[in-house]
Order: C-alpha cells, then structure tokens, then sequence
C-alpha cells in the first residue's frame, strides 16, 4: 500500500508528538534517514512493513491508526505494562536488524545481551520481592 498523504500527515504528527527527530529515529532502528525522510515526503511507493511496524513500535502507535487514522478500542486491563513494551520494542528493533540485508551483528549481539541483563534483573527482583512478601505475612 503506497503512502497516502494522510499516512504521511498522521506519520509526521506521530513523530513530533514523541518528540523525535528523523535522525534520532533513524538511528535507534539503524535504517536510512534517508528512507525515513522518504517515507515522510510520500518518495516511496510500496514501503518496507518491517520498517513501517519498528517505526510504528518506536513512535507508540499502530500501524492501524497510521494506515486509517482510528484506534482500535481495547480493553484498559489489555494495555501492555511499559515494561512489556520496552521488551517488545526492542525485540522489534532486533527484527528488523535480522531482516535488514545490512546486519550489524555486533550492534545485535550488544542488544541480546542488553535483554539478557534485563531479564536476569527482573528475575532477581521477582525473586526479592516474593522474599519480602513472605517476610511481611511471617511478621502478622
């Protein structure tokens, strides 16, 4: 599907609203600036959906309200906690990484070990939060 003016618009609107520049987005999903920059002046004609998704996981919004402009309603307790979505941000970061005919396999190995490090320290924390938990029911 060839971007619309209104995709463009509601790309654009997204961007400010999160307070980024074309740059900084380029540089975090380790695409062109310039492909972005094209995305943006309606240059593209059939745009990559990997790009588009990792762009739209970046931005906070869905490739659904990009493509017609609504939300799709869903229920609050559905929401993803930012945690998740800091997982699955990244997680799509490192998708695109590995469908990219460019990979950088050292930035990849970096972020691997980035989500290792954060699991293992959410699972020490589980871990110390349960110990407490057991403590304050011991102390009633």
């Amino acid at each position: 599907m060839p971007l619309s003016k209104e995709i463009q618009e509601r790309l654009a609107q997204a961007i400010r609203k999160k307070g980024l520049t074309n740059y900084k987005i380029a540089k975090e999903l380790k695409i062109s600036a310039t492909t972005l920059s094209n995305y943006l002046k309606g240059k593209v004609k059939k745009p990559d959906n990997t790009k588009l998704e990792a762009i739209c996981n970046l931005l906070g919004i869905s490739t659904h309200w990009l493509y017609t402009g609504q939300d799709l309603v869903c229920d609050s307790s559905h929401k993803p906690s930012s945690l998740s979505t800091a997982i699955e941000e990244k997680l799509n970061q490192i998708a695109l990484q590995l469908q990219s005919k460019d990979d950088q396999y050292l930035n990849l190995h970096k972020d691997l070990e980035y989500i290792r490090k954060f699991i293992l320290n959410l699972y020490k924390e589980t871990i110390s939060l349960k110990e407490e938990v057991k403590k304050l029911r011991e102390d009633k």
